[in-house]
This record gives structure tokens, C-alpha cells and sequence, in this order.
């Protein structure tokens, strides 16, 4: 190149990047601070609405025996309640259902014994208060009859590590008699997989009426309450569905009223007791509620938040009443900042309330499923899950491509001036997106299903939101312990404890619209037209610039 041209060159080219820097200033105005942007729409945040949305679907689940267990009729009723919000609300709602077995509950279940052993005598009859069913139990049979109730032994031990480490004794259980009686049973013995395998082996060579269970052993009286598995009447563990395959109702009982019981029994051995599960299993649909606010520039490209609207045999205030009302009220400010034309969306948010997260995270891998060629499309997933304890928890995803969840969670976290702690050994719906092959198996050894998904690759970038301690077994030697899964998961439960507080439900919740905010990537959709004026600017710079490099190449050299 000529050295002569060199400062005509230069000077062309600062015009141009003179102006392109004064056009990317202008548009990166346009978009603005975007914490400034999300502050303003967190003023439309209405944390009263989270409380009263979660304690609307608490009231369903206790206008029904079977509360919000998956596919039921409190189930249904808070589906169509989730559905009709996020309609009322301007959202694109539609719905996706999957089969499995559907479970109801025809009246409350109910337990009696007699202390004298003489069924004519009702005098000495009484009813046991605490009895319930356990999720998905057989029926019991319906001639209202009075069976022995019976006892197998636990090992004895001195604290929860020990449970296997003694051998069941064998002998004293083959002397004892469970076919076609009732069995009050420590719950304890499922948490051994050689002591379950035992209790299964008694259970097909003497199948009972029904079993119900209790915790055994003395240092679990610091839980009054029962905690319940998922599907404690079609177990998804080791045991596999033998209640099923032997057609054996299950119950169980508070602390104190099941070793009433069985001091009763093992001080009388005519005990009788008198057991009412009527339970209703059919084939039917379980409803995934789906609702859409699509991206402002056309992308197909979308962030999923979800969480689960099923319970167990609770009113579900924590598990997972308050992670859906946090979902509707996100949907609520999101469209409604949407509708006031102020505001644009990078990404597509797609907002999913999940059936069937109790049954093995059955709604969300039937999404996945149902999704699996879209999957490519979701840049990142936050799944929220008993959140509103004492101690804010997050999972640490891996940050896909320019996407890293983990700093939009930081950021907003110090927006708000909320603390939280990162655990992974969580399993809740975001295990289906970020697993979809290994979850599907699992879901088909629990109800015999063939999903596949070996070619469908995971979204990296997935999150959970939940929060500690929420069961019984995470503090049982400190003050505070969670609730889940028993009747103190309840409006009048969460009232009665230090467990939760509405201010702490808040502001987690808040924190999780926050970080969806800065997930769906929101910007101002105010139009800036300053460019139009630069424009002029540009074009002579490049027309005059291009002229003086003209006249230096074409000058004569010397």
C-alpha cells in the first residue's frame, strides 16, 4: 500500500468507527441497565399474592380424602385452577396429559380396634384418630370385618445407623401368622434394603389384609407425625409394587398411637381391629399445565420454569403449594410487563406445572418425551420445589454456552440482599432435563413404561430452587425440623411451627423471579430512534472518506 494513503485511510476510518461507536451507544441506551430494568418490573411484584395463591390450593387439597395426589380428583381441581390463573392472567395456556394409574379416595379412610377381642361387645371399640392411607393403597375389603392384629419384631438398636446392621430374626417372624390378618409394622424396616427383602419374602408367602405402619424404634419419638413416602401403597424402591402384586391395603399411624398398639398387642394377643381403606384405582390421565409468553423477536429459543402441583396425602404448603403460587404470580408480573409495550424478551418463557412429580418425576420425563426434538431450543430450566424454609437452597448447574445460571442467581441474590447455599444431592423435576435417559429408565422400572430417551441430549444449564430443612429426618436433634409429607404441611401446620414464615416464603420466592428475569434476558422495548439521525452522519463519513482515498491513489507519483 502507498504510505500516502495511510492518513487518509486512518481518518476514514475513525469517521466510521466514530459513528459506529456512537450507534452502538445509542442502541445499548435503548436496552438500559438491566437491573434497572428488572427493579422496575419487581415493583409490580406482589409477594401477598404467592400467600394467598398457595393457600387457595392448600383449601382443595383438603376438600378431598385423596388431597392432590397425582391424577385425582383434588389433583384435577387445582389443575384447572392453575390453568384458568395464568389464562386470566394473558398467558398461552394449554395442556399435555400422560397415563398412568389415576388413585382416589371414596371416603376417609378409618381404623377401629377392640380391646377385648369380643366384636359384639362395642362398648370397648375405639377408633385410632391418626390412622390414614398411604397414597395409592388397595382397597381393603368392604364386609366391615375384625382381623388379629399382629407384630414382627424389630432388631434392637440404639440409633439410625444401625438399621441393617442386625439380621431380622427369622425364626420369631416365621412363628407369627400374617395371612389374612392386619400387621402393625416399624417403617423403619424399609430403610434397610436385607430387611425389606425379608419383610417381602413374608409378605408373598403370608400375605396380609393390610399392613400399617409406625416408626419402631424409640429415637424417632421426636417425630410425632408420620412422614410418608411418595407412593407408599405402590412402593417405587427395591421392594417393588409386591402390595400390588399381593393386594394388600397400607396405612399408617402417628408416634404415639402406634405404640399404643403395640403395647396393646403384645399384652393381648386376641387384639382385634377393624380397617376401612376404600380406595379406587383406575387407568386415567395425569394434566401437565402449560403456559406461554413468547419471545418478543420471533426466537424459538426458551427458558422453562416449572414446578409440581401434586401432593401426598397432605395439604402440600411446602411440597409444593407455595413453588406453583411463586410460578403464577412470576407469570402474572412477566405478562403484565409484556402487555404495558415497555418491555422485550430474548427468550421465550414457558412456565410448566407438573403432575406426577411424586410418582418418580412422571410429568416432566413425559414432557421431555413429548418435547424431545425441542430440547435443543431450551437454553436453560429453573425448577422450584419446597421452597420457604429456614435456608434457601440451589443446585449448581454446569453453565451451557454463554449461559451460566449460577452468576444470575449471585447477582440476584445480592439484589435482594438474600443469602442461599448450593446443594446437589437434591432430586426433583430438573433431574429430567438434565438426565432425560437415566430418568426415564428409572420411571420405566417403576410403572413398566417404555420410554426411551438415549438420543435426547439434557439442558445443561438446569436448576432447582427448594430450601432446608424440609423433612423430618433433617433435624431431629434440633429445634427446628421440616414437614413434608405429613399432616403438618398445611395451612394450620406452617401456622403452628417455626418451620415457615410468610416474610422468608417471600423473599424466596422473589429471588426465584429474579434470576428468571435475568434468565429470559429482558430488555427495555422502548424504541430509541436516535439512530435514524446517525445514520446521515455515516454515510458522509464514508462518502468523504472514500473520496480522499480516490484523490490519493490516483494523484501522480513524483
Amino acid at each position: 500500500m502507498d504510505r500516502k494513503c495511510l492518513p487518509a485511510l486512518l481518518m476514514a476510518s475513525l469517521l466510521v468507527f466514530s459513528s459506529g461507536l456512537a450507534l452502538s451507544a445509542s442502541s445499548r441506551s435503548a436496552a438500559g441497565d438491566p437491573i434497572d430494568i428488572t427493579s422496575e418490573i419487581l415493583e409490580s411484584w406482589d409477594g401477598q399474592n404467592v400467600i394467598e395463591q398457595t393457600e387457595r390450593l392448600c383449601m382443595i387439597s383438603a376438600s378431598y380424602n385423596a388431597y392432590r395426589v397425582s391424577g385425582s380428583e383434588g389433583a384435577n381441581e387445582a389443575a384447572d385452577l392453575i390453568r384458568d390463573q395464568f389464562q386470566d392472567y394473558g398467558l398461552q395456556v394449554y395442556e399435555e396429559s400422560f397415563d398412568l394409574p389415576v388413585w382416589n379416595l371414596l371416603s376417609p379412610p378409618a381404623l377401629f380396634y377392640d380391646i377385648d377381642g369380643n366384636i359384639s361387645t362395642t362398648e370397648d371399640t375405639l377408633e385410632v384418630e391418626s390412622f390414614n392411607a398411604d397414597a395409592y393403597s388397595k382397597p381393603t375389603p368392604v364386609d366391615g370385618a375384625f382381623y388379629e392384629l399382629v407384630t414382627l419384631p424389630l432388631p434392637q438398636i440404639s440409633f439410625s445407623s444401625a438399621v441393617g446392621g442386625r439380621p431380622i430374626d427369622r425364626d420369631t417372624w416365621d412363628s407369627i401368622n400374617t395371612t389374612g390378618n392386619v400387621i402393625l409394622m416399624g417403617r423403619e424396616v424399609r430403610w434397610s434394603p436385607n430387611w425389606e427383602q425379608v419383610f417381602k419374602e413374608k409378605l408373598e408367602s403370608e400375605p396380609p389384609v393390610a399392613i400399617i405402619f409406625f416408626y419402631w424404634y424409640s429415637w424417632m419419638s421426636y417425630s410425632e407425625e408420620y412422614s410418608q413416602a411418595s407412593t407408599g401403597g405402590r412402593p417405587l424402591g427395591s421392594v417393588g409394587p409386591v402390595f400390588w402384586d399381593q393386594n394388600i391395603a397400607v396405612g399408617w399411624l402417628n408416634y404415639t398411637q402406634g405404640h399404643m398398639l403395640k403395647e396393646l398387642v403384645q399384652n393381648n394377643s386376641e387384639l382385634r381391629v377393624s380397617i376401612e381403606i376404600r380406595s379406587q384405582i383406575t387407568e386415567g390421565q395425569h394434566r401437565n399445565i402449560i403456559a406461554d409468553i413468547p419471545s418478543s423477536s420471533g426466537s424459538s429459543q426458551y427458558v422453562i420454569l416449572g414446578a409440581h402441583y401434586d401432593t401426598a396425602m397432605c395439604e402440600g404448603y411446602i411440597d409444593n403449594s407455595a413453588s406453583v403460587a411463586t410460578l403464577l404470580e412470576i407469570g402474572r408480573m412477566v405478562q403484565q410487563a409484556m402487555d404495558s409495550g415497555k418491555f422485550e424478551l430474548q427468550y421465550g418463557l414457558r412456565i410448566i406445572a407438573f403432575a406426577g412429580e411424586e410418582l418418580g418425576l412422571a410429568g416432566s420425563i413425559n414432557y421431555v418425551n413429548a418435547h424431545r426434538d425441542e430440547m435443543a431450543d431450551v437454553v436453560s430450566v429453573l425448577i422450584v420445589d419446597c421452597i420457604g424454609s429456614q435456608i434457601l437452597q440451589v443446585t449448581d448447574p454446569d453453565p451451557s454456552e454463554d449461559f451460566d445460571l449460577n452468576s444470575l442467581a449471585d447477582i440476584a441474590a445480592q439484589q435482594l440482599n438474600i443469602s442461599y447455599v448450593v446443594e446437589d444431592n437434591v432430586g426433583s423435576d430438573h433431574s429430567s432435563f438434565l438426565y432425560p435417559d437415566g430418568t426415564a429408565e428409572t420411571y420405566n422400572w417403576y410403572w413398566q413404561e417404555d420410554l426411551d430417551l438415549h438420543d435426547v441430549q439434557g439442558v445443561v444449564s438446569s436448576m432447582l430452587f427448594c430450601s432446608y430443612p424440609i423433612t423430618i429426618y433433617e433435624s431431629s436433634t434440633g429445634s427446628i425440623s421440616g414437614h413434608i409429607h405429613t399432616p403438618s404441611d398445611s395451612i394450620s401446620g406452617v401456622q403452628d411451627t417455626d418451620w415457615i414464615n410468610e416474610d422468608q416464603l417471600q423473599d424466596q420466592a422473589e429471588l426465584v423471579a429474579l434470576t428468571t428475569l435475568y434468565a429470559i434476558d429482558i430488555g427495555s422495548g422502548d424504541q430509541d430512534w436516535g439512530w435514524i439521525y446517525l445514520m446521515p452522519i455515516l454515510m458522509v463519513a464514508i462518502i468523504v472518506g472514500g473520496y480522499i482515498i480516490f484523490r490519493q491513489v490516483r494523484r501522480p507519483r513524483p
